[in-house]
């Protein structure tokens, strides 16, 4: 196998999962689905439409960059305005090559029906668009090996409520009103929500949005950070994309970690893995303290576990 693996760079999973793949005996090349930095930033900025002719130079020089090489599979995660010719050249130069592509975003934030056609098989954690297209299959996003540690170790809890997330307005808001009710119950919280400085400048000076800086970060939290406070959590708080209905990276890792689970997610309801001993959805304007029903621990399914999502993907 020689794999073209394209997908965000997010924390360190685009490197996990690319060991992952080598681990099974494929050549695995990894680029980024854009390229980061100032240009983009403004751009997204100023008329995030011009983003669509970013990225189609940006695929255009990638292309010029891997066109002599050889391919039997091609790998995508979400692909951001990923544009057709760069798919069709792929298929026309790699004859009898595999395209797999993997959604963890929904087709209302990232459009992607309309490349569909090019995959061999297409997979989304996203419950709605697997039901409104037929070419989808539904596969939940996954939890690693230092997640799974956390539910086998015996870490000492030091909060109540662990709300991690990165800023739409909808979220900083909720949030804020998390911050008030934890302050007036006497409960102990560690908030964290990331923006992008180029965000901050726009909602703050460009629409005029009032943002306290005390609860909000302008670099990312380490993965070693992250993984002291989800296991010295005793609830993870998800304050879901309002686009989405898959469940996120916070909500399968607090699963994969053994956590109890807050959610605005209403459609966990009719997902696979829920369970009322350990989910609890909630609503921001009216915070009230989750009461479990029950204090078993929660029954973790290994389906979910990187190396059984790889293979499911690659099979």
């Amino acid at each position: 196998m020689k794999v073209l693996f394209i997908g965000p760079v997010f924390y360190n999973y685009h490197d996990l999962i690319k060991n992952k793949i080598e681990a099974l005996g494929a050549e695995v090349s990894f680029f980024p689905e854009k390229r980061d930095g100032i240009l983009f930033s403004v751009l997204n900025t100023l008329n995030p439409s011009l983003i669509f002719f970013y990225q189609k130079y940006y695929y255009w020089l990638l292309w010029k960059r891997i066109k002599k090489n050889s391919y039997t599979h091609f790998f995508l995660i979400r692909g951001h305005k990923i544009p057709d010719f760069f798919l069709e050249r792929l298929k026309e130069n790699n004859p009898g090559i595999k395209l797999i592509m993997y959604q963890w975003d929904s087709q209302r934030n990232n459009t992607y029906f309309h490349i569909v056609k090019y995959f061999n098989k297409v997979y989304t954690f996203d419950y709605k668009d697997y039901k409104e297209n037929n070419a989808l299959d539904f596969l939940q996003l996954f939890y690693t090996e230092d997640i799974g540690r956390l539910r086998e170790g015996n870490m000492k809890i030091k909060y109540d409520f662990f709300c991690f997330s990165s800023f739409t307005r909808e979220r900083y808001e909720s949030m804020l009103s998390l911050i008030s009710f934890c302050n007036k119950n006497n409960l102990r919280l560690k908030t964290f929500c990331y923006i992008p400085y180029s965000t901050y400048v726009k909602f703050r000076f460009l629409k005029g949005m009032s943002l306290d800086k005390r609860f909000l970060s302008f670099s990312s939290m380490p993965k070693k950070e992250y993984l002291e406070f989800l296991g010295e959590s005793e609830v993870v708080v998800d304050f879901s994309h309002s686009t989405q209905t898959g469940l996120s990276m916070r909500i399968i890792e607090a699963y994969g970690a053994g956590k109890k689970i807050v959610t605005t997610n209403h459609s966990i309801l009719n997902n696979p893995i829920y369970s009322p001993y350990w989910v609890q959805l909630i609503d921001p304007k009216d915070i009230k303290q989750p009461i479990f029903q029950r204090k078993e621990e929660v029954s973790v399914q290994h389906n979910l576990y990187i190396d059984n999502w790889i293979k499911t993907l690659l099979k």
